[in-house]
């Protein structure tokens, strides 16, 4: 069962590199391929580390992929002796491998399912396969190329049987909650119909699925320009006030002063070019691999960034997104209501914990679903 991947907003803003130890690309790791049957098992999970580090991530030495709760969630483990005492970079993905769409209109996220669905069926020739390869095993089931792989949310209400959803709308929250899905299901079949003869219906909401549990969204809606600005704003004013009120001598006719404020003009447009080029650019929504490992803990006081000097995104966490009992690295998402946890992503917080299959699982979830939601 996964718990990561709600949406979130991002900033883009420059950074100074300030990352500790690092996992370092080589050059002697081969590409990761598509294999002909994959499971998601340890040795997939080294499949996936060794491509992500032969596509340029980087990656602090104290993190590494691992499996809990017996075996049934995959996720993100720190295994530094000391959590990080301060915001720390722990990891960074070049945009090479980000799958992203413009987040202008209401069909963003049909279009970045198709867009994932293209990369999956080029296999080995996609330049995420190591990432195609990742999400069809994400269930801990093996993946066949040319088949819809298994869904990486099993427990999201569109896949409860109906005597669970009848439970589950044994209560006004739970019912309003199942007509809900049969919206979105609506919706989510509307949108399909332009692209109905690219892929069928199992395939895109397969990718749907992937999207609304792990697309990170707001990307570059976040600058503030009044701090970009306010260092060369204030150059400008102390050169000002030099050559007017401290030293006015240092300027013997108006030739010279006319030159000096073209020379500020042109310095501050200079300085300002940067934050002007991030103001521009649109918002975004984007698929992080290796990022969107990591499972999400609400309390988690983790950052993701956008830098445009690197053209990276990098992870920043603090000492709250690690778990105390099990290492696990998780990263917030911000709050989320139940009913969007349960609609996309199949669990409540702490449920997930519970041992069980997947009925006595999803019987938990109504439980703890009525009680919080009285």
């Amino acid at each position: 069962m996964r718990t990561n991947g709600l949406p979130v907003f991002l900033s883009v803003i420059s950074l100074t590199i300030r990352c500790g130890a690092w996992v370092m690309p080589t050059n002697r790791t081969p590409r990761n391929r598509l294999l002909q049957a994959v499971s998601s098992t340890a040795s997939d999970i080294n499949t996936f580390e060794r491509w992500c580090r032969d596509q340029g991530c980087n990656w602090n030495s104290a993190v590494s992929h691992a499996y809990f709760l017996d075996g049934r969630i995959r996720g993100l483990q720190w295994t530094g002796k000391a959590r990080p005492a301060q915001p720390e970079c722990a990891v960074s993905i070049p945009n090479t491998i980000v799958l992203s769409v413009e987040d202008n209109d209401t069909m963003w996220d049909a279009k970045l399912a198709c867009k994932l669905w293209e990369e999956m069926q080029l296999g080995t020739r996609s330049s995420v396969s190591g990432y195609c390869s990742w999400l069809a095993t994400a269930n801990g089931k093996s993946y066949v190329p040319n088949t819809v792989p298994s869904t990486t949310v099993p427990n999201a209400l569109r896949h409860w049987a109906e005597a669970e959803k009848e439970s589950l709308s044994a209560k006004p929250a739970g019912q309003k909650l199942v007509e809900l899905q049969k919206k979105q299901d609506a919706a989510w079949r509307e949108k399909y119909q332009p692209y109905s003869d690219v892929l069928s219906w199992e395939a895109f909401e397969w990718c749907m699925e992937v999207v609304h549990s792990r697309a990170f969204r707001g990307i570059g809606s976040s600058v503030s320009v009044i701090p970009a600005i306010t260092a060369p704003l204030l150059a400008a004013f102390a050169g000002w006030y030099y050559v007017t009120i401290v030293n006015p001598l240092a300027t013997t006719s108006k030739g010279d002063d006319t030159l000096l404020t073209l020379l500020g003009v042109a310095g501050l447009l200079f300085a300002s070019f940067p934050t002007a080029l991030q103001l521009l650019q649109k918002p975004i929504v984007a698929l992080l691999p290796l990022i969107d490992s990591a499972n999400h803990l609400e309390a988690a006081d983790s950052q993701i960034e956008y830098v445009p000097s690197k053209k990276t995104f990098d992870l920043f966490i603090g000492p709250q997104c690690i778990d105390n009992d099990t290492s696990q690295l998780y990263i917030s998402y911000g709050k989320q209501s139940d009913e969007a946890l349960l609609l996309n992503h199949g669990f409540l917080p702490n449920v997930q914990k519970r041992p069980g299959d997947t009925g006595s699982i999803r019987q938990s979830l109504i439980e703890v679903f009525h009680a919080r939601n009285p």
